[in-house]
């Protein structure tokens, strides 16, 4: 499925294409809050953005979206964990530290283009987890860390 957000002039503000390669029927899009969804789709096939143990010929599949490129929050409190790439900007790779308290069976690494493209996906086996960023283009990225409880988030540049 194609979720696509306008901004006040009808330009594309961001863009993203959710599900597995075949078999896919977007159901609903429900907002949760300003700059949250939550998307309720069909699918018969994994891949893509589907990882589960698919348990019949049609399954549910959930989504929670999260705009996370609107704006920046104010304030951190000091005891809140977070992840930093390193080094950032990065010209071949980047290496993540993983928060002490990250569940590692439950915690999932994605990097986003700014249009909300999925371009990596991994689990991490260690608390330090390399990203090779030779291939991409220069630019802007989202790293995102699932900790098993809620998603941490940094930017990383590319040069």
């Amino acid at each position: 499925g194609w979720l696509v957000k306008l901004d006040a002039s009808g330009e594309i503000a961001w863009q993203r294409c959710l599900g597995s390669q075949v078999n896919n029927t977007l159901r609903t899009i429900e907002i949760i809050e300003t700059e949250r969804y939550l998307i309720g789709a069909t699918t018969r096939a994994n891949g893509g953005d589907v990882d589960c143990d698919l348990k019949g010929q049609t399954d549910i599949w959930l989504v929670e979206l999260m705009d996370t490129l609107t704006g920046i929050q104010a304030a951190v409190p000091a005891t809140t964990p977070f992840i930093a790439a390193k080094p950032n900007p990065a010209t071949t790779q980047t290496w993540l530290q993983l928060p002490e308290s990250t569940a590692l069976a439950k915690a999932q690494i994605t990097l986003y283009s700014t249009s909300g493209m999925l371009l990596y996906k991994a689990k991490p086996s260690s608390r330090f987890h390399r990203i090779d960023v030779a291939s991409l283009p220069k630019g802007l990225y989202l790293l995102r860390l699932w900790d098993g409880k809620s998603w941490m988030t940094d930017r990383l540049v590319v040069y």
